[in-house]
């Protein structure tokens, strides 16, 4: 997808209410926060897309989201202890 047609899509996106949403917006690079495909087909699905969603679980309710998948767990308490 060129630019141009990116920004067309990013502007009817907008017009129509859509917030798209990458994993970009959950990585945290200065801090090492990374995740890899599988784990962001993980956290989406768990209806965390944003750091804000991130924002709305507590550490226990985000341990008992993810038991099977503790390198989950780990990135997304990261992600809340650098939130404060």
């Amino acid at each position: 997808m060129g630019p141009t047609t990116l920004q067309e899509l990013y502007t009817i996106c907008e017009n129509q209410g859509i917030k798209l949403r990458s994993i970009e917006d959950l990585n945290d690079m200065e801090h090492g926060v990374r995740f890899d495909d599988f784990l962001c087909m993980d956290v989406f699905r768990m209806g965390i897309k944003s750091n804000d969603d991130l924002r709305r679980y507590s550490l226990d309710e985000l341990e008992n989201m993810c038991p099977k998948d503790k390198r989950l767990y780990v990135r997304l308490k990261k992600l809340k202890t650098i939130q404060g």
